[in-house]
């Protein structure tokens, strides 16, 4: 009988020594003493503990490779059940995004998430808490721009300042920059 926990140890030993992201699932099987489609078949009723990625170099096909394994689909970010607790976790939480210039940041804003390798955008900054905020005027548009001479950019957006701050606090939100809350002094 397979375990997470083997097949974990395994992959992690595997892609130590071959200096890779990946662990092929043949060698993974091999290593296992299983065959690899009772291996295949353990990853097909597991899906959430695995992140598998095709391995090709070149024209050659090398098949199929597990990059991580997980004891639990929670942590895994490419799971369902990941992006539900972490939906849980931002239910009233914000995530603070500065505009930096040439390596100077100008402000800090909420702005809505676009996306990204964890999803952002279905759980963190997601369009409809900045708009419920927005609608609620929790926290305001604000006309500020940012750059130099011949270079200023000019435009809209959820300031992060005092007013927004206690606002966001006397109605049950955080957020997840404490260095911008001890900056205000709130």
């Amino acid at each position: 009988m397979i375990t997470i926990d083997e097949v974990k140890k395994i992959v992690n030993l595997i892609k130590r020594a071959n200096c890779t992201s990946y662990a092929l699932v043949s060698e993974t099987a091999k290593e296992l003493g299983v065959k690899k489609t009772v291996l295949m078949q353990y990853i097909e009723d597991n899906p959430a503990l695995f992140t598998l990625v095709k391995v090709e170099k070149g024209k050659k096909n090398y098949g199929l490779a597990i990059r991580n394994c997980y004891n639990t689909p929670v942590e895994n970010p490419d799971s369902d059940e990941w992006l539900e607790m972490m939906q849980e976790k931002w239910k009233k939480k914000l995530h603070v995004m500065k505009m930096d210039y040439y390596g100077v940041v100008e402000f800090y804003f909420f702005g809505i998430d676009s996306g990204g390798s964890l999803r952002e955008h279905l759980w963190r900054n997601t369009k409809e808490k900045i708009d419920y905020l927005s609608e609620n005027g929790i926290i305001e548009l604000t006309e500020t721009g940012y750059g130099g001479f011949g270079d200023y950019h000019k435009g809209k957006w959820y300031l992060v300042n005092e007013k927004s701050l206690q606002s966001l606090k006397e109605n049950g939100w955080t957020t997840d920059f404490a260095e911008v809350v001890n900056e205000l002094k709130i």
